[in-house]
């Protein structure tokens, strides 16, 4: 799905990217299961990551709780309604969350990663 979005699309750039990765800073930063002084969110020019994220989880809470925090927010208040694909891993060591959201047939795209470490 990801090629398919990223040949029919544009990659996302400038304000609307810059939206994007306030948003991750401003909602990663508000969920319990992570640590808020910890969160990380860049930037790239690169189409296959355009996000990248990296966090922390809040002391207490495990890998994998954090991680599905993680994935819920994507869902509900990260990911554009259009379309999106994402894979969720989490292993001992770290969860990864990796996306793809369109805002439309055509339209611009969003790539990224969410790196989850424990706390």
């Amino acid at each position: 799905m990801s090629l398919r979005i990223m040949r029919e699309g544009t990659p996302s750039a400038g304000d609307d990217l810059l939206g994007m990765e306030m948003d991750f800073v401003l909602l990663l930063g508000q969920l319990d299961e992570v640590d808020d002084q910890s969160v990380s969110v860049h930037r790239t020019e690169h189409a296959e990551r355009l996000i990248r994220a990296t966090c922390r989880t809040a002391p207490g809470v495990s890998l994998g709780s954090a991680a599905e925090a993680v994935r819920v927010l994507w869902l509900s208040n990260l990911r554009y309604s259009y379309l999106e694909a994402h894979h969720l891993h989490v292993s001992d060591e770290e969860a990864t969350l990796d996306f793809i959201t369109q805002i439309g047939s055509h339209r611009l795209y969003v790539t990224g990663q969410v790196r989850i470490s424990p706390g």
